[in-house]
């Protein structure tokens, strides 16, 4: 069926538009120098030309990374978490876009983790950069069968670096209450001030655009990353234009307001079945205990 219908709309690919690509960016992040801008949108618009094949399950769109990036540059992290791996496409590009920035060293620098080994497919999570940028994997620690769940309960142990800012990007389950918890392993984990890219914040919206691209009729509602994006009590920074599918929240929150955001997740049924609320839960000993990099720049 024709794009015609939503020609009023981003879609979040429509990587032609440059301007379009890069109004978000530079509306949300007018510190960054103009050579940071410039980063951005050729690494982007170069990796969204040459897409190869093997990709799956719902990849990242050209919107997306330009979050991604911006956050990166605005982070500078030296070190990064992922959530969610599916084909490894937006490993690859987290990946690309850190050694173009300069931001890789001789040590890992993304620490990706996916709940399945293979897709319903059979086909290898995180096969992307294997398959097309191999001189990268020094640099990724692919975590495959392991949750936020898993993570948060000790039963798989990450140390993290504690000598700079850390980022991560989130795109794993999307149904509620799967995000309130990855958002809170992050939390639990990660330095104090940290950053959080959030993926499919407007997950219908996308949805309901590809019922129309592909004249399919819509699943039923899944709102899980809106509802943990909408009630988390830090900084966050919504997106729009082609960056709409995507929030960046800062990991800057109280502990009393983590009680109240883990609070705010029992208001809403669970959309898929959930065994861990137990794990749905902030105390006086964890929590925030990394360094205080708080970038207010």
């Amino acid at each position: 069926m024709s794009r015609e219908l939503l020609k009023n709309i981003y879609y979040g690919d429509e990587i032609a538009n440059r301007e379009a690509l890069m109004r978000w960016p530079r509306r949300t992040f007018p510190h960054l120098h103009e050579e940071q801008f410039a980063r951005i949108e050729e690494v982007v618009y170069q990796t969204f030309l040459s897409v190869k094949d093997g990709i799956f399950d719902g990849p990242i769109t050209a919107g997306d990374a330009a979050a991604i990036a911006a956050a990166m540059e605005h982070v500078r992290p030296v070190q990064m978490l992922e959530i969610g791996v599916a084909s490894g496409w937006s490993s690859h590009f987290i990946l690309s876009y850190a050694q173009a920035a300069g931001l890789l060293s001789d040590s890992q620098f993304l620490h990706s983790f996916d709940i399945l080994r293979e897709n319903h497919e059979g086909k290898a999570v995180g096969r992307y950069v294997h398959m097309h940028h191999p001189d990268l994997v020094p640099y990724w620690s692919l975590n495959t069968e392991v949750t936020s769940a898993m993570l948060l309960s000790g039963e798989k142990t990450v140390h993290y670096r504690n000598d700079g800012p850390i980022l991560a990007f989130i795109d794993a389950g999307h149904e509620h209450p799967w995000p309130f918890l990855d958002l809170l392993y992050a939390y639990k984990s990660l330095p104090k001030g940290s950053w959080v890219v959030v993926q499919d914040v407007q997950m219908m919206e996308r949805w309901i655009a590809d019922c129309i691209i592909y004249d399919v009729p819509s699943p039923p509602a899944v709102r899980g990353v809106n509802y943990a994006v909408s009630h988390w009590p830090g900084t966050k920074i919504i997106g729009s234009d082609m960056a709409y599918n995507s929030a960046v929240l800062q990991l800057d929150a109280s502990a009393d307001q983590m009680r109240r955001f883990v609070a705010d997740a029992r208001l809403y049924r669970h959309e898929t079945v959930f065994e861990f609320d137990h794990l749905i839960e902030v105390d006086n000993t964890m929590g925030n205990l990394g360094l205080p990099f708080i970038l207010d720049q």
